[in-house]
């Protein structure tokens, strides 16, 4: 009668599959193989570790004899995660794209919030329900001056057919607006 061994030398080998007599010992099966700590190598029969090494196999039994770091007491497979995990963040680090460079207009407009933009050649937004909005320009807006007075020009694009516009909020720097309205179909 025969007992069957698997011994992993280390998790990127192929393990060694053999059988041998039952009535051996785990130690003097040990001892066949070259390359194996016993401080480095824990003992399974049938998927229980063994710390017995003096336990003799039966028929049918399923040694594994398998490396671990002794000192930690992590399995390979596991060492192995942290070699993965370490690399892959070195590597994060080392490759990163740089950030890029942000102008001082964009900080403005990200911390402001919404704006206004031009948004030549896109589809007119199609509003269903109640939104709060801020319309994108449908022409490009132009400064005009009539003696002292200062005029802002703009013709904003709200949305796709007809709409019932309750409120108009415009920024607390404009002085005087006059809002022309054309709802169409």
């Amino acid at each position: 009668m025969t007992a069957n061994v698997v011994v992993s030398k280390a998790p990127f080998l192929s393990p060694i599959k053999e059988q041998v007599e039952d009535g051996r010992t785990i130690e003097s099966i040990f001892g066949d193989y070259t390359g194996l700590a016993i401080d480095h190598t824990r003992a399974f029969i049938n998927g229980r570790p063994v710390d017995d090494w003096s336990r003799e196999v039966s028929s049918g039994d399923l040694l594994a004899l398998h490396q671990v770091p002794a000192w930690l007491g992590i399995s390979a497979a596991g060492w192995m995660a942290i070699a993965s995990l370490a690399v892959s963040v070195a590597t994060f680090f080392l490759f990163a794209p740089d950030e890029p460079e942000i102008s001082d207009n964009e900080k403005r407009k990200r911390v402001k919030g919404d704006s206004n933009q031009n948004k030549a050649y896109e589809p007119i937004p199609y509003i269903l329900g109640k939104r709060k909005i801020v319309p994108a320009y449908a022409a490009n807006p132009y400064y005009e001056y009539r003696g002292k007075d200062q005029y802002y020009r703009m013709l904003l694009c709200v949305g796709y057919g007809p709409m019932d516009v309750h409120q108009q909020l415009w920024g607390s720097r404009v002085r005087g607006c006059r809002l022309v309205q054309q709802l169409g179909h």
